[in-house]
């Protein structure tokens, strides 16, 4: 089936903007999803720094306590006599409670429990600390070593799969001048409660996975396999509403203690999806416009004068007339080409005379014998021939003509007595 001239035009132009647009979708979905992922990657990364640095202030908060109350004398003293008047006077619950934390320790430096306070924050009364607890922090030997006794000790362990925020000072004179008598170690346990707070107070949902937990749930497990050194914090998308941010914590050891994991609502990845959508609507705009304008150009300047030129042409065809000429319309290409076409049917014209001429059909009066040229006009025989041919002419005169117009002369029986070389004809 043939195309037409229009639609042949209309689909090219169409498959090449086709071709352009969804090139342009496949390379801006890269470029701009690409950007918009590495910006929630980036942002996933700062929210788990900062649910790390709200446990961490946690623990500063812990070894603050503890720099203040084992370079203190009364405790000193309280270390060497156990007096209960510094029992009675600092560590009553409502004390420990306004400190913020479970339980505080005194041990004398053979590693003896000298005294023990600890409390349920939420119930706010004296509770007895887990034994294991003690048997995990006396395992620490770092909370019990201090090359310089004005520096202390903080970190967390794990105890059952939940991190206790932990932070020891050696006990020494407020003037720091004397033998320590034994370590201050102050703690706080990472309940559900105390997440909650941190929570509420980052403003993120964050949840805490024991590194010996089993079973791990798998996209922490996953998480956890891609977590390195030079990765410390992995980003693992969820869904298209939830993006995960996961970080291995090491505790006081240096150990891997908790995997920290937060929630985030993927908010940018939306942003850059819209983005992208207004972009493609742009394009596909565009490139509507695009085929419109220059199928509406295209048939202004060039298919509707060439389609006039082809009917034009067919006229002439289907006349059989090949005197017929067409208008010049314009001065550009087009224009000349009308011009090259009109030269062709002129040559056209010419060589069917010259074919007409050839063929005898040459119009020639019945009684002068003058011929008629191509514009109408009667001329001589020979002044037509000369015209239209190479042939050259010299003049004679044939016998029966000089029998009747020179009877008196005999011209031919002359011409048979003249000597060659003379020249001239008869």
């Amino acid at each position: 089936m043939k195309i037409g001239l229009r639609r042949q035009t209309f689909l090219i132009i169409v498959s090449i903007c086709l071709v352009l647009i969804v090139s342009l979708m496949l390379s801006s979905r890269l470029l701009i999803l690409t950007g918009f992922r590495h910006l929630e990657t980036e942002h996933v990364q700062q929210d788990v720094a900062q649910a790390w640095h709200f446990i961490s202030k946690d623990i500063q908060w812990l070894a603050s306590i503890a720099g203040d109350w084992a370079p203190w004398d009364d405790t000193y003293g309280f270390v060497q006599d156990q007096n209960t008047r510094y029992i009675d006077s600092n560590l009553s619950v409502e004390t420990i409670a306004n400190l913020g934390i479970h339980f505080m320790l005194f041990v004398d430096p053979a590693g003896r429990q000298v005294h023990t306070a600890a409390i349920d924050l939420k119930k706010k009364e004296a509770v007895i600390l887990p034994k294991g607890v003690w048997d995990q922090i006396r395992s620490k030997k770092a909370l019990f070593e201090f090359p310089d006794p004005r520096q202390g000790v903080s970190g967390f362990f794990m105890f059952e799969h939940q991190p206790v925020l932990i932070a020891s000072h050696a006990i020494v004179p407020s003037n720091y001048q004397g033998p320590p008598r034994g370590t201050l170690v102050v703690g706080r346990f990472l309940d559900p409660s105390e997440i909650k707070k941190i929570t509420d107070a980052a403003g993120l949902s964050l949840s805490i996975h024991a590194a010996d937990s089993t079973p791990l749930p798998d996209d922490v497990k996953k998480a956890a396999s891609l977590i390195s050194d030079k990765t410390p914090v992995v980003t693992l998308p969820q869904n298209k509403e939830i993006i995960s941010g996961y970080m291995v914590c090491r505790d006081i050891q240096q150990n891997p203690g908790f995997i920290l994991k937060i929630d985030v609502t993927r908010k940018i990845f939306k942003q850059g999806m819209n983005t992208w959508l207004y972009f493609n609507i742009a394009v596909v705009f565009i490139g509507v416009v695009f085929v419109l304008a220059t199928m509406y150009l295209m048939e202004r300047s060039v298919l509707s004068p060439l389609l006039r030129i082809i009917e034009k042409i067919s006229a002439i065809d289907g006349s059989d007339n090949v005197s017929k000429r067409l208008p010049v319309s314009g001065t550009g290409e087009l224009g000349k080409l009308e011009l090259s076409i009109n030269g062709m049917l002129d040559r056209i014209q010419r060589a069917h005379n010259e074919i007409k001429t050839l063929e005898g059909l040459i119009p020639i009066c019945s009684y002068c014998k003058n011929i008629r040229d191509d514009e109408g006009f009667w001329q001589k025989v020979d002044h037509f021939i000369h015209h239209r041919t190479d042939a050259r002419f010299s003049h004679g005169i044939c016998p029966e003509c000089a029998e009747k117009h020179f009877p008196e002369m005999d011209l031919y029986n002359l011409q048979k007595k003249c000597p060659p070389g003379n020249g001239g004809s008869i």
